[in-house]
C-alpha cells in the first residue's frame, strides 16, 4: 500500500512537472512571440520614421522649390517693372528729341519768315517810297517819316479792296480824308487827281467823325487822341481804312496803326476790324505788320451816304 502511495506520489509529481513544463513552455513561446510582434511593431515604426523623414525631406523640397519660385516671380515682376520704366524713359527721351526737334525746327522757320518778313518789307518800303516819289512832289516842310507814312497812305489806296457798295457808282472818287490836325502839309495834296484801282483820289481835311463817313482813308490825327474811342463809335458800320498813330488805335478798333520802332515806321493791324468793314487787305501787307485784336463785335458795313 505504502509503495502503492509512493507510486502515486511519483506519479503525480511528474504529472505536475510535465504539467509545469507545459505551461512553462506556452509561456516561453508566448514570450517569444510577444518578442517577434514588438520586432514587428518596432520595424514599422521605424519604417514610419522613415517615412516621416522622406515626407519631411520632400515638404523642405517643395518649401526650397516655392520659395525659388517666388524668388523667381519676384525677380520677373522687378524685371518687368525695369523694362516698364526703362520703356518709359525712352519714351520720354524720344518725345524730348522730338520736341528738341520741333521747337529747332519752329526756330528755323521763325528765323526763315522773319528774314523773308524783313525781306518784304524792304521790298515794300522800296514799292512804296519809289511810287510816291514818281507820283508827287515833297515838300520841304514835311518831315521824312510823314512823307514815308503820306506814301503809305497813298499805297493803301492802291493794295487794299473794298465792298462794291462803299462807291455809289463806277465813275465815283476815292476820298482820302484827314481828322484833326494835318501833319502832311501838302504832301497829300500832291496826290489830289491821281488814278488808284481806276478812281480818282480826292483829299479832304475834315472836322467831325460824320463827315468821315463819306470818306474811303481816314487819317485820324493825334490831335483827336482824346476823343479817339468816340470817331472810331461814329465810324462802325462804314467801309471806311481808319488810319491813326495813337498809342491803342487798333486796339480801340482802327485798323492800321502807323507806329514808330527803332526811327522806322511800322505797320499795326487790327484785321478783324478790317473784316468787319468789308475791307479786304492784301497779304504783303498782313506779312509786314503786327496783327492785333480782335475788337468787340460792331453792325455790319453800310455804304456811305449819298455824295451832295
Amino acid at each position: 500500500m505504502v509503495a502503492t502511495l509512493s507510486v502515486a506520489v511519483a506519479i503525480t509529481l511528474i504529472m505536475g512537472t510535465v504539467v509545469s513544463t507545459y505551461f512553462a513552455v506556452r509561456a516561453y513561446a508566448a514570450a517569444d512571440r510577444a518578442l517577434a510582434e514588438k520586432g514587428r511593431a518596432d520595424k514599422k515604426a521605424d519604417e514610419a520614421l522613415a517615412e516621416k523623414g522622406r515626407a519631411d525631406e520632400k515638404a523642405d523640397e517643395a518649401l526650397v522649390i516655392a520659395a525659388s519660385e517666388r524668388i523667381a516671380t519676384a525677380n520677373e515682376r522687378q524685371a518687368k517693372r525695369d523694362a516698364e520704366e526703362a520703356r518709359e524713359k525712352a519714351t520720354e527721351s524720344l518725345k524730348q528729341e522730338q520736341k528738341a526737334r520741333a521747337e529747332g525746327e519752329l526756330a528755323r522757320k521763325k528765323e526763315k519768315a522773319e528774314r523773308q518778313r524783313a525781306d518784304e518789307l524792304a521790298t515794300l518800303y522800296e514799292e512804296v517810297i519809289t511810287s510816291w516819289q514818281k507820283t508827287t512832289e515833297t515838300s520841304g516842310a514835311v518831315s521824312r517819316e510823314y512823307q514815308i507814312k503820306a506814301a503809305f497812305l497813298y499805297n493803301f489806296a492802291k493794295f487794299v479792296d473794298w465792298p462794291d457798295e462803299a462807291f455809289p457808282n463806277e465813275q465815283a472818287s476815292l476820298d482820302f480824308g484827314v481828322l484833326g490836325a494835318d501833319p502832311f502839309a501838302a504832301s497829300l495834296d500832291s496826290l489830289s487827281g491821281k488814278i488808284a484801282k481806276g478812281r480818282t483820289l480826292e483829299i479832304k481835311r475834315l472836322k467831325t467823325a460824320e463827315e468821315a463817313r463819306m470818306c474811303h482813308i481816314l487819317f485820324i490825327s493825334a490831335s483827336e487822341t482824346n476823343r479817339l474811342a468816340q470817331i472810331l463809335e461814329t465810324l462802325k458800320g462804314s467801309s471806311v481804312l481808319t488810319v491813326g498813330e495813337a498809342g491803342r488805335f487798333t486796339q480801340l478798333g482802327g485798323i492800321i496803326k502807323f507806329k514808330t520802332v527803332e526811327n522806322k515806321v511800322r505797320l499795326e493791324i487790327n484785321e478783324d476790324a478790317a473784316s468787319r468793314s468789308g475791307l479786304k487787305i492784301p497779304s504783303r501787307l498782313l506779312n509786314v505788320a503786327e496783327i492785333t485784336g480782335p475788337t468787340p463785335q460792331g453792325p455790319s458795313p453800310t455804304p456811305p451816304p449819298p455824295r451832295p
